[in-house]
């Protein structure tokens, strides 16, 4: 069974060389957490708990880190993994909060929780999504025999670009024992193998602006020390993992394929990330013409502050020596 080891695990003082490097990008940003009405649920009716397993097709071929998969896969509606047999595993962590089914209170046998997943786009563009939707916390069953707090959660997989996304929607979380530290453990853990040896990479802080940090596992313990998210990351907060080795988007040039803009409806920021090595240009336009803001953009994450723009729709136009994109996006 591939259930995260690192969420119970203590801190091991010792010497370790930390070289290891996220294998994605990470940035953050913020869109209004919409349920996923109408998607399929994977126990129709029935409840679960922290040890029940969601599997399903992804529906396209998708990599995680080195990983291919063919399948989504959970334990606990609080991780996605890969679906591989190997001996090692690589995957996402929304929280270490164990989580059950709130229609199980009480010995219930009908689900209060629906966890759920679509695929959204057309092909080449598929936009695989998972949800925990109105999960209670398993902590707060044990201590009270109630679950009165609960929480929204989603993990997106992007066809085109192997982004994935840990997208996080309203929360109650009135307890202070769900979690296993002073807030919740998120991030990405890579190679982790049945004995607990891999590497974790944390979110740390502020869930508006959270730090990444490295930490080794041996035997399913943390050799470094390291902080955890606190508060709850708010409903609408966004983190979006990009892969820093797939081949496909990697180019010296422009093109269509490697940047990408988003979100697409702003509040703050809008972003480019771009996997290429020649530096762009970038106009933002209202849909009147009237050039809004202007600059360049080199391969990583580009923020392009529209705070002060009007709520409208706009342009961003990215310009290279062989190839240029118009993006659109709505400003809130």
């Amino acid at each position: 069974m591939k259930q995260f080891v690192i969420l119970s695990f203590a801190i091991l003082l010792l010497t370790v060389n930390v070289s290891a490097q996220l294998p994605y990008s990470f940035s953050v940003y913020n869109q209004a957490y919409v349920p996923l009405t109408g998607a399929t649920l994977f126990h129709p009716g029935l409840v679960w708990n922290v040890n029940s397993i969601f599997a399903a097709p992804i529906g396209f071929p998708f990599t995680i880190d080195t990983f291919h998969c063919s399948n989504f896969y959970s334990e606990g509606a609080n991780t996605c993994s890969t679906d591989t047999t190997s001996a090692t595993f690589s995957g996402f962590i929304l929280t270490d909060a164990g989580l059950d089914d709130r229609g199980s209170v009480g010995g219930g046998t009908v689900s209060r929780s629906p966890v759920r997943y679509e695929v959204t786009g057309s092909v080449g563009h598929q936009v695989f999504k998972f949800e925990v939707f109105n999960a209670g916390f398993d902590q707060q069953l044990i201590d009270s025999g109630f679950m009165s707090d609960s929480v929204d959660m989603q993990i997106w997989y992007y066809e085109d670009s192997g982004i994935v996304e840990l997208r996080y929607g309203p929360s109650l979380i009135t307890g202070t024992d769900y979690f296993n530290y002073a807030g919740t453990m998120s991030g990405f853990v890579q190679n982790l193998d049945a004995d607990g040896n891999g590497t974790t990479y944390l979110l740390g802080g502020n869930p508006a602006s959270p730090t990444v940090q490295t930490v080794p596992l041996v035997s399913g313990t943390a050799t470094t020390t390291f902080n955890v998210l606190s508060p709850f990351p708010p409903s609408g907060t966004v983190y979006r993992f990009g892969p820093l080795h797939n081949s496909t988007e990697v180019g010296t040039f422009f093109t269509s394929a490697n940047a990408e803009v988003y979100p697409t409806a702003v509040g703050d920021d809008v972003m480019i990330t771009y996997k290429g090595n020649e530096t762009l240009t970038y106009n933002v336009l209202s849909v009147n013409g009237a050039r809004m803001a202007n600059g360049e953009a080199n391969n990583g994450i580009t923020h392009i502050d529209v705070s002060n723009f009007p709520a409208g729709m706009y342009l961003l136009h990215l310009q290279g020596s062989t190839d240029s994109k118009v993006y659109r996006f709505v400003k809130i």
